[in-house]
């Protein structure tokens, strides 16, 4: 399971508020029982804020009898300073190894993560999910 967070790009987090069921894609870096994020005010930020309590995601479909999934259960909360600076720092070098691994776009990945939300007037919000349980599963061919 470990490996499936370190390894991939995109997870999606499940949150529920106001009998509203949310399930949203996202760029996470996992480490040391937290998923990391960085995001903009929005319908997830209000229901997570509403209701902490989140499930989280992560899959590699590669075929009908070829895929992995781990699947989090944990707490949100907002975070700020060190661990805030941390979770950057854990972010930007996941995306930076993916964008080298695909399309070696580092200068845009670097524009777009850290100044894009400025463009919206909208502060980036760094935020983790506390991670208390887990499962995950696997086929493979």
């Amino acid at each position: 399971m470990d490996d499936l967070l370190q390894r991939e790009l995109v997870g999606r987090i499940g949150c529920c508020a106001d009998d509203t069921v949310y399930v949203v894609p996202i760029n996470f870096a996992y480490a040391d029982g937290h998923v990391y994020c960085q995001t903009i005010e929005g319908m997830k930020l209000r229901m997570m804020r509403k209701n902490p309590r989140v499930c989280f995601e992560v899959d590699v479909p590669r075929g009908l009898f070829d895929w992995e999934s781990v699947i989090l259960w944990g707490t949100f909360r907002e975070i700020g300073g060190e661990e805030a600076e941390l979770a950057r720092t854990l972010l930007l070098q996941k995306l930076r190894g993916f964008a080298t691994v695909h399309d070696g776009s580092h200068s845009i990945l670097e524009e777009r993560f850290l100044r894009a939300p400025y463009v919206e007037n909208r502060e980036p919000v760094l935020f983790a999910i506390d991670v208390e349980e887990r499962t995950g599963r696997c086929e493979v061919r």
